[in-house]
């Protein structure tokens, strides 16, 4: 597998698919990237007076959101803030909104893609048998198993972009590293962000370093999806199937 080429591959991909467009003040980035309504993902950039960048989504994510059925509870809205603090957003009247030097803007255009993303995934809340979030879920699986973790954890890949997991699983005498994403919504706009980063952090992590992909199977949806996660030394572990010996397995210290 020549994973520069893959890479280089991708990042002209992405560089032929993204357009931009001015609007007044406002540059008008739509990327190949989708939300659930298969809509492109757009980010609006201005300059401002003190020579900073800003991003916005325009207030479209959380605004479809709404529109979609999602009632923002106090614990839904602080899985949002949760969300926005990771990848160092705010939210004003809907909007996402992020500051940065203009040096660092490839950066945080990355990272916003990766936040609206995230956010975007909350749609699967809107539905009325969601009772949890899958992230607490998981969190809770774990502490009752005895896996020990970390949480949210970035790493810098080799085109310099940072990506953020999850959970991390400690290398230890027994198992390697183990980075884990967690996908709520298993759309093919969620593997293929999952593969990215991965193919992307995986040659500057340690040779033996693994991927766990955790999904969630509690709504129906087609298992071919997954297959994708094989040709990359991927482990899946669906949420079905979370207490079978073998996802402890590949869990556990």
């Amino acid at each position: 597998m020549d994973i520069q080429k893959m890479l280089n591959e991708y990042f002209d991909w992405l560089k032929t698919e993204t357009t931009t467009h001015q609007i007044n003040e406002y540059y008008e980035i739509t990327t190949p990237f989708l939300n659930h309504q298969n809509d492109n993902i757009q980010i609006y950039v201005k300059s401002n007076p003190d020579g900073t960048i800003e991003l916005t989504d325009d207030g479209f994510t959380v605004n479809t959101l709404k529109a979609a059925g999602l009632n923002f509870t106090k614990n839904r809205k602080a899985h949002l803030d949760r969300i926005l603090t990771k990848f160092g957003f705010s939210l004003k009247n809907s909007e996402i909104i992020g500051i940065t030097e203009q040096k660092k803007f490839p950066e945080k255009k990355h990272m916003m893609l990766q936040a609206i993303l995230a956010i975007d995934d909350m749609h699967n809340l809107a539905k009325g048998k969601v009772t949890s979030f899958f992230f607490d879920d998981l969190v809770e699986f774990f502490d009752e198993q005895d896996i020990y973790y970390a949480e949210d954890i970035q790493f810098v890949g080799k085109s310099g972009f940072t990506w953020t997991y999850d959970f991390l699983f400690q290398r230890t005498k027994k198992k390697p590293e183990r980075l884990c994403r967690a996908i709520n919504s298993p759309s093919k706009a969620a593997i293929e962000k999952v593969l990215f980063s991965w193919v992307d952090t995986n040659p500057v992590r340690r040779d033996d370093s693994k991927l766990i992909v955790i999904v969630n199977d509690t709504d129906k949806f087609s298992k071919n999806a997954l297959t994708a996660f094989g040709n990359y030394n991927t482990d899946v572990i669906l949420w079905s199937e979370r207490n079978s010996q073998k996802s402890i397995d590949l869990l556990s210290a």
